[in-house]
Parts: structure tokens; sequence; C-alpha cells
């Protein structure tokens, strides 16, 4: 089952890994919602190697956990590296952008 309006594209009282939810597609940034509201959202990122996601800012605290794979942060025009297993917290409304060095997963949750 899935649960409330909520929690999406996810099923609940089952474990499983993150990075088995969503798949890579060649030459894209596969993205998948899992929760949506007005506090909080969760997007799980598959992005192909080379893939990014140009300079933007977010509304909320934006925390990214690296699932699989290598990722670059630019946060500030500092550059950081994510492997499996590292995240990196970026303050609302400060401008920033992924890329990805290898094939890279992630999960992103947006703090309001």
């Amino acid at each position: 089952t899935i649960m409330s309006n909520i929690i999406k594209n996810i099923e609940d009282s089952k474990s499983l890994t993150l990075k088995s939810q969503i798949d890579y597609k060649e030459n894209s940034v596969e993205q998948l919602i899992l929760a949506k509201n007005q506090g909080v959202t969760m997007i799980l990122f598959a992005f192909d190697k080379g893939k990014e996601i140009s300079t933007h800012t977010a509304p909320g605290d934006a925390f990214v956990t690296c699932l699989e794979g290598n990722g670059k942060i630019i946060l500030n025009g500092m550059e950081h590296n994510l492997k499996e297993g590292d995240y990196i917290l970026m303050p609302a409304k400060e401008p920033h952008s992924v890329y990805a060095l290898d094939k890279f997963k992630m999960l992103l949750t947006i703090v309001m």
C-alpha cells in the first residue's frame, strides 16, 4: 500500500534500500518525489555521468545524502565532492549546483 498523501511512490511497512527505488536513464537526471507538503520535500535523484542541475536556490534548508557513485556540489562557489554515505547541508537561499562525476544517486530533503 502507499501511505498518506504526504508520502508518495514508496511502499510502507517494508524494508528497502533507497538507491534501489530509482534507476539511471542514459543522458538524463531522473527524479522520484517521495514526500511533499508545506514543511518537507524528499526527492530521489539518479544522475547519468556528466549530467548536472545548474545553479539554483532552495526555499528551505536542503540536506543531500549521496546514496551511490560520486557527485560534486558547488555551494557558494566552493566545491564539495560526495561519495556514498556522505552528506551536505545547504542553507536556504544559498546558490548551489549538482554535477555527476560518475553515475550518482542522491536523496534530497528540503525542510522549510
